[in-house]
């Protein structure tokens, strides 16, 4: 039997054949006979190196071998990036390379010191400022918002205002404080998308300038109170001063109409005299008519003119002359007066004093100036309310608390008034539910009227 060993590791070639006819293998040998001689060592593969010291090239025009090449002291190549790996005995990498020219490997390869870019400073055009910037506002509210947001001061100065609170919100402009109340009020979508956006003070610039605002409402602790304090300051709370004044005018007015000693000769004066012309139809002996309507119709009911003296101006060519109207036969009749004190000039003197406060208190609408105060009191609670609980804001707080006792004393004050005014319609017959602005224009232009009718009167006998 032969004994197997481990196989020899061949020097080269391939393993001879296993087949029974050339025998085993030299490192296998039968028992009880002696080993055969070693087996020849391999030549060494590729040419020898050239001796340390010569020459690189070698002679002129000759090319040198890629072995050559790492001897050669040159200028500094582009390297290759890869991956080393251990040369195994039998390999690729043992067969002699082609030659190369060194010099135009050189030339083409060699490694230059890099270029240092110079960045171009241009200024950035709008496109390229809209593309950096985020906006989250259509371009209606952002043109609008824009417009009234540049009073403001930049947002961290604003931020510092409404942290601080020193002089607010008089500091800022009264329009720019309704407008960021308007904003935080409407705006809720856009400020939401602002928080999860989790910008930065640093950032700021990645914002468009309406949202860089809305933005500081986001970030500013109690900002929303505080600026729906400020907007009331700024906006509503100073209306107050002239409701209550423009109320007051209407109480004098209505005062003034209650004492006047002509309106109470007047009126009586101008009842009697139409029921003497009404009388035998159904409107005679009236005891009360509508006022001030009635009134004007005065001027509109002209007597009959002169038989003789109309011939007269027809014959010479003139036109004819109009009678004098029930009006002006009032007021004669008001002048010649026993019992009056007055000249004619007082009189005229109280008649347009009664109609400027007419004219003055038909502007004023007492039931809008209610609803305004009613609006004032309840924006001032839903404020104070907002920053009850925020201590660095007690002094606005304690402001808009003051305005909302004013905006209730002057409601109370136009409640009053409402109440004069009811009860003059009613003194002076007025039509129901007739509007108190038509209510004193009628008034103004009977007493227009009436002026114009004692001018033209004789002096009292």
């Amino acid at each position: 039997h032969f004994g197997v060993g481990p196989r020899p590791v061949a020097s080269q070639g391939n393993w001879p054949s296993l087949g029974m006819s050339q025998g085993p293998p030299a490192s296998v040998r039968p028992p009880g006979k002696a080993p055969g001689p070693p087996p020849p060592k391999a030549k060494p593969a590729g040419p020898p190196l050239p001796p340390r010291g010569a020459g690189a090239l070698g002679p002129p025009g000759r090319r040198a071998p890629a072995c050559e090449a790492e001897k050669i002291d040159g200028p500094k190549l582009r390297p290759i990036f890869w991956a080393l790996a251990q040369v195994p005995t039998s390999s690729v990498f043992t067969e002699a390379p082609a030659p190369f020219c060194l010099v135009a490997l050189e030339q083409q390869f060699a490694l230059t010191a890099p270029k240092v870019a110079v960045a171009k400073i241009r200024k950035p055009s709008p496109v390229d400022e809209n593309r950096k910037r985020h906006r989250f506002l259509n371009n209606k509210a952002s043109e609008k918002l824009g417009i009234a947001f540049s009073r403001l001061p930049p947002p961290d100065k604003l931020s510092e205002v409404l942290e601080s609170l020193e002089d607010f919100p008089e500091c800022l402009h009264s329009e720019a404080v309704l407008a960021l109340h308007s904003a935080g009020t409407e705006q809720h979508e856009a400020m939401d998308q602002l928080r999860l956006l989790n910008i930065d003070f640093a950032d700021l610039a990645q914002l468009d300038l309406p949202e860089r605002y809305l933005w500081v409402l986001t970030t500013v602790s109690s900002c929303r109170a505080k600026i729906a304090c400020g907007a009331l300051i700024a906006g509503p709370a100073r209306e107050l001063p002239d409701i209550r004044s423009s109320a007051s005018r209407v109480s004098e007015c209505l005062q003034l109409f209650g004492s006047s000693a002509l309106m109470r000769r007047c009126i009586p004066t101008a009842l009697a005299v139409g029921n003497v012309l009404n009388r035998g139809s159904a409107r005679m002996n009236a005891r009360a008519v509508l006022l001030p309507d009635s009134l004007l119709k005065l001027e509109e009911l002209r007597a009959t003119a002169d038989t003789a003296a109309v011939a007269a101006e027809e014959s010479s060519g003139a036109g004819a002359t109009k009678g004098i109207s029930l009006l002006d036969f009032v007021a004669q009749t008001l002048v010649d007066d026993p019992e009056n004190e007055s000249s004619v000039q007082e009189m005229k003197d109280e008649v347009a004093r009664l109609r400027s406060h007419a004219l003055t208190s038909k502007a004023v609408c007492l039931d809008d100036s209610e609803v305004s105060c009613q609006g004032i009191i309840e924006e001032a609670n839903r404020a104070a309310l907002g920053l009850a609980e925020v201590e660095s804001a007690a002094d606005l707080c304690r402001r808009v608390t003051k305005i909302s006792y004013d905006a209730c004393d002057i409601r109370d004050h136009v409640r009053t008034v409402k109440e004069e005014l009811a009860g003059m319609q009613a003194w002076s017959s007025a039509r129901p539910k007739i509007p108190s602005e038509e209510w004193f224009v009628g008034w103004a232009a009977f007493f227009d009227l009436l002026g114009a009718a004692l001018g033209r009167g004789r002096a009292p006998a």
